[in-house]
């Protein structure tokens, strides 16, 4: 489908045209620069801080035929994170702390805390989230869940929008194309990019790439630095709906610092619009620290849930796949077979109750013929 959605900073067709000649090969030395960062960088660990300002009305939820907007006024909160990317491996580990949304059931919301670990391997992801670390704890039947278990690449997003350039240091652009969250799913071609127009930014000359269109009209914009491909100084995303509109975007702005396999992320700021709304979600990154070609080991990227863990691994057969780590005698069973546990504990509960009535009758009954029977 043609996208429909046009920029205000609108160029004449001769320069669009200027623009695309010698494209492919212009994408071509983008492509290779960016393929041998990545073959260079065999491990890389960063760490980073964070500063998230919500707007006002940001988040939308449903309740009781309304809609609830939080935050009431505008938030800001810190939040932290450490990644261990092992690209020859094709493995990652990625902690971060934060804060988020959370609907109670009298239709109040309030930030509670977030901390998920997430491993991906060639073999599965898993997601840690503990339930006592993310603003819930696990009550009996409450279906909680602390570990998920898939198999790669899963249904599992590992990276948010805003944090897509912690993977520019290892070479790694093309994250969230077609939407992929895993570093390790995509891989951009000649043919999945094209010269949009060449602009200056922050008085610099730089190509402004764009992806094909994915999942109905989305597309991303690298703004790409034309003295040093490395340094792609913005990241873009747009999402249209069928008749054009502009439903949702990210901007990414990016800096750099050298370091020993040449530029990296030193900073940014991604300002993240939801769907439909026009309040934005900014997030500043600062106080990066990087460690390249890092020794690894196979614990690094897997871990022993401790006892009590309520575990969904969709690797199993269905009907085990819910369990709780120690207790195996009595696995958390799946929703549906835990309705049916319930109703039959109770149809069980009913039956008891019936039967103790009918005994108690009867010991009434009893006790007044005795009765009777002594007066006579």
């Amino acid at each position: 489908m043609m996208l429909r959605y046009v920029s205000i900073r609108l160029l004449t067709c001769a320069a669009v045209c200027g623009a695309d000649k010698g494209s492919a090969g212009e994408i071509d030395d983008i492509l290779a620069a960016w393929e041998s960062r990545a073959e260079s960088c065999k491990t890389v660990g960063v760490d980073y801080e964070a500063e998230v300002t919500v707007a006002e009305g940001y988040y939308t939820f449903p309740h009781e035929q309304a809609t609830v907007s939080f935050p009431p006024e505008s938030s800001s909160f810190e939040t932290a994170g450490i990644l261990l990317l092992d690209c020859a491996g094709q493995r990652l580990r990625y902690h971060f702390e934060e804060q988020q949304p959370q609907l109670g059931i009298d239709g109040s919301v309030r930030w509670v805390p977030r901390e998920w670990t997430t491993f991906l391997t060639s073999d599965y992801v898993k997601e840690y989230r503990p339930s006592e670390r993310n603003g819930s704890g696990n009550a009996p039947g409450s279906r909680t869940t602390d570990l998920r278990i898939d198999q790669r690449p899963g249904m599992i997003p590992v990276f948010s929008l805003d944090m897509y350039p912690l993977l520019f240091a290892a070479g790694k652009y093309d994250i969230g194309f077609q939407w992929k969250r895993s570093p390790f799913e995509t891989e951009l071609t000649v043919g999945d990019l094209k010269v949009e127009r060449i602009a200056s930014y922050q008085g610099s000359e730089h190509v402004v790439l764009q992806t094909k269109p994915f999942s109905g009209n989305t597309y991303f914009e690298y703004w790409v630095d034309r003295q040093n491909p490395l340094r792609v100084h913005r990241l873009a995303v747009y999402k249209l709906l069928d008749d054009g509109q502009l439903s949702t975007r990210a901007d990414i702005d990016i800096t750099y610092r050298e370091e020993s396999p040449g530029p990296v992320p030193d900073s940014w700021r991604a300002t993240v619009y939801m769907i439909g709304n026009q309040v934005p979600k900014i997030v500043d990154v600062h106080r990066l620290s990087y460690e390249f070609n890092v020794d690894v080991q196979q614990s690094d990227f897997d871990l022993v849930p401790p006892h009590g863990t309520h575990v969904r691994d969709q690797t199993r057969p269905a009907g085990a796949q819910r369990y709780v780590v120690g207790e195996t005698e009595h696995p958390e069973l799946p929703p549906t077979e835990f309705q049916e546990q319930l109703a039959a504990s109770s149809r069980f509960r009913t039956v008891l109750i019936g039967l103790g009535l009918v005994v108690l009758m009867c010991a009434v009954g009893v006790s007044l013929r005795i009765r009777n029977a002594n007066r006579e």
